[in-house]
């Protein structure tokens, strides 16, 4: 069993008589995820091209995964997470489908960092508006730790709104994506750092708001 200790929370193992020859993520002693590929493939040639990207998401994948010994894997991964947790869990570095889960539940292990930078990670990634990126991050319910003050920080003034508007409806008012529109009670969706769609289905509201016609992007 070979093993990285990465920091007291975090650490990395691979058995090279387990079946799957998987690289294994283990949390506070438990195990919580397997990483089964390396997700980016990147040539020295391709180096300066980087900076044309805001994260490892929005990179191009290799559509033919490259063939890399198990045990190079695992030493791959090592270093992609040592860096990763060295550099605040920024979760531009790795892949969100990682980041996240991983940074999630080192907030509920008592990870002091993880707790720090979480909602600001997540601020961050809605930011950038990378359509993919924020869909995963809604679709997998991370986005409902964010309060309308959060919110403040992505979409300025119109946070206030919501967040008064969200005080006279019956329903959780909440960010959701554009095929969940007519199907969520009250949801909102964010483009461009703009409320650009506002739902208030069931809410048995009699009269909107004035404060809904300073949502200009709608």
């Amino acid at each position: 069993m070979l093993e990285f200790k990465i920091n007291k929370f975090l650490s990395v193992k691979f058995d090279k008589f387990a079946e799957d020859l998987e690289t294994q993520i283990f949390i506070n002693g438990e195990e919580f995820i397997q990483c089964s590929h390396v997700l980016v493939t990147i040539h020295l040639d391709d180096v300066d091209s980087l900076n044309l990207f805001s994260s490892v998401d929005e990179i191009p994948q290799d559509p033919q995964e490259v063939l890399i010994p198990p045990r190079v894997k695992f030493f791959v991964h090592c270093s992609n997470l040592q860096a990763w947790a060295e550099n605040n869990y920024d979760t531009r570095m790795i892949h969100s489908n990682l980041a996240f889960p991983i940074l999630k539940k080192l907030t509920e292990v008592g990870d002091l960092q993880a707790k720090r930078v979480f909602k600001e990670e997540l601020i961050n990634r809605i930011k950038c508006d990378y359509e993919p990126t924020v869909e995963y991050l809604i679709r997998e319910e991370f986005t409902e730790v964010l309060n309308f003050n959060d919110f403040e920080s992505i979409i300025g003034s119109e946070a206030i709104i919501l967040k008064e508007l969200a005080k006279i409806i019956p329903l959780f008012l909440t960010l959701v994506l554009d095929d969940e529109f007519f199907t969520n009670g009250a949801g909102f969706i964010i483009s461009d750092q703009r409320v650009t769609k506002l739902s208030l289905i069931r809410c048995d509201l009699k009269k909107l708001p004035e404060s809904i016609e300073t949502l200009t992007h709608l």
